[in-house]
């Protein structure tokens, strides 16, 4: 089998995967974040094995099947904006000094929430519940943004744990058949 079948099978394997993790987003309440975030982690091993371009083909192809599929537009959206995260993780992480690193990883989480959920509100208001979400009061809602950028943060130390086990554990079992 050649290098480019076993990137394609591969790719489309974990495409494949990912967009059923995004369909038992809306079978559990907590589901609709922890799917997509499952989802995004299946981009690590496509980045590692056949580099970032391949993995950010993955996560499109996952994001725009998960669009049309996933019943839960939420987690869809949610894969869409931030599931890409584990692909560009690696750049961030290179960022000098520690605080620099940080800062920007707060900001990215903030500007790409804030942006899901004003499209999600303007594109499926019923949907994504914007009535009682907006009548919920101002400080749910700015304790809701900082929870989600929290659980961001702590997800980005989950990716980085996931990368060494995958690098030390899981590689070596799959090396023949990648």
């Amino acid at each position: 089998m050649s290098k480019s079948t076993k990137r394609v099978a591969f790719c489309g394997l974990l495409t494949a995967l990912g967009v059923v993790l995004l369909t038992t987003g809306g079978l559990m309440f907590g589901l609709t974040y922890a799917a997509p975030l499952l989802a995004g982690a299946l981009l690590i091993p496509v980045r590692e094995e056949h580099g970032t371009p391949a993995a950010l083909m993955t996560w499109a192809a996952t994001a725009i099947l998960g669009l049309i599929l996933c019943g839960d537009k939420e987690a869809a959206f949610f894969y869409l904006f931030l599931g890409h995260y584990p692909v560009v993780k690696p750049a961030i992480d290179r960022l000098k000094p520690r605080a620099l690193r940080i800062a920007a990883k707060t900001g990215l989480f903030a500007c790409l929430t804030l942006a899901m959920y004003g499209i999600l509100f303007l594109v499926f208001p019923a949907a994504a519940g914007g009535e009682e979400f907006f009548g919920a009061g101002t400080l749910l809602i700015v304790g809701f943004f900082i929870a989600m950028v929290l659980l961001l943060l702590l997800c980005d130390l989950v990716y980085g744990r996931a990368e060494g086990v995958y690098r030390k554990k899981l590689r070596p079992l799959l090396k023949n058949l990648l």
